[in-house]
C-alpha cells in the first residue's frame, strides 16, 4: 500500500488528522479570545482611571459645621460610604477579570455634594461641592477621593 505509513490504518492516519487540528483551531480560538478579554480589560482599567483636582477634606467636627446630612448610605467591599445627594457606581480598580487578582475598592458619584467614607482605619469626610462628581479610592484602609467621574445616569 503506497502512500501510507508503515502499520498505520487509513482511519488512524485521519483520527491523527483530525485531532491534529482540533489542538491547532482550539489554540488560535484561545489566543483569539484572550486577546478580545485582554482588550476589553484594559477598557475597563481605562474607565477607572479617573483624574482631577482632590476633593475638600475635613475632619468630623468641621464637616459637622457644614450642615449636610449624608443620607444615602451603603457598604461595597467591606467600606462604608454615606454620601447627601446622587448616585454611585463602584467597582474593584485595578482588579484583574482575567486572573481574578487585584483590586482596591472604588466609587464614582454624579454629585453627591458631601461623602463620608469609612474603613477599618478610620472615617474620612469629603465635600466636592454641590452639583459636583467625584470618585473616591480605597487603599491601605485609607481614602482618596478627586472632583471628577465618568458615571452618567443613562436616560
Amino acid at each position: 500500500m503506497a502512500g501510507r505509513a508503515k502499520g498505520r490504518s487509513a482511519g488512524q492516519m485521519v483520527g491523527g488528522a483530525v485531532a491534529a487540528l482540533i489542538l491547532v483551531g482550539g489554540g488560535i480560538y484561545a489566543w483569539f479570545d484572550f486577546s478580545h478579554a485582554s482588550k476589553k480589560e484594559a477598557a475597563r482599567a481605562a474607565e477607572w482611571d479617573i483624574a482631577g483636582p482632590p476633593c475638600p477634606e475635613m475632619t468630623a467636627a468641621d464637616f459637622a459645621k457644614t450642615g449636610y446630612r449624608l443620607r444615602n448610605d451603603f457598604a461595597y467591599e467591606g467600606v462604608q460610604f454615606r454620601m447627601a445627594a446622587g448616585h454611585a457606581d463602584c467597582d474593584l480598580k485595578g482588579y484583574n477579570t482575567l486572573t481574578r487578582t487585584g483590586g482596591a475598592p472604588a466609587c464614582q458619584f454624579t454629585s453627591p455634594n458631601a461623602l463620608s467614607v469609612r474603613t477599618d482605619k478610620g472615617e474620612q469626610f469629603f465635600v466636592p461641592g454641590v452639583g459636583k462628581p467625584a470618585t473616591v479610592t480605597v487603599e491601605g484602609g485609607r481614602a482618596r477621593c478627586v472632583a471628577a467621574s465618568n458615571f452618567k445616569l443613562n436616560g
